[in-house]
């Protein structure tokens, strides 16, 4: 069961590879100190390499396969990385309407359309990844995935249906 969900991570991993960026998950956390999110964040990169190689293993990706991911990934990196910038400053804008010294329930109202309205283009473009990944796989592979994702813990899955790195 361990090793399911190790290759279930690494999976997710590879997808996220694929479509999130190279930063720490988003969110509601506050920011940790600079070297502790740098050292956060090269664990989970190492780690994430550890499983995607195991996963790859799992999965029986041929070189091609893997060339091919690896091209998707580059090809959605930037606009990934743009989504998730315009998803920060849309949510800290709202954040900002809302703890005003005065609450405008107009601006309020235009920043929270603005979250949504990215956070729905950071959607298409993870989903348009993900589509094209799954487009790669033999319809074996797709089944080995799908019967790992759904032996995955249930918060491992609402990590990856948010979009998030799953915690290593």
């Amino acid at each position: 069961m361990v090793r399911i969900k190790k290759i279930s991570v690494a999976f997710v991993a590879l997808l996220a590879l694929a479509v999130a960026p190279r930063t720490a998950a988003q969110g509601g956390a506050p920011p940790a100190p600079a070297l502790d999110r740098a050292s956060q964040e090269q664990q989970q990169q190492t780690q994430a390499g550890a499983d995607q190689l195991e996963l790859m293993r799992a999965l029986n990706l041929t070189p091609e396969q893997r060339a091919l991911i690896a091209k998707i990934r580059r090809e959605t990196e930037e606009q990934t990385r743009l989504d998730n910038v315009r998803v920060r400053r849309a949510r800290r804008a709202l954040e900002e309407a809302i703890y005003a010294e005065t609450a405008d329930e107009s601006l309020i109202e235009t920043r929270s359309r603005e979250v949504a309205e990215a956070e729905a283009a950071r959607a298409r473009t993870r989903a348009g990844a993900e589509l094209k990944v799954r487009r790669v796989l033999k319809p074996e592979q797709l089944g080995t995935f799908r019967e790992l994702r759904r032996q995955a813990s249930p918060g491992l899955r609402r990590r990856i249906e948010r979009g998030r790195r799953p915690r290593p």
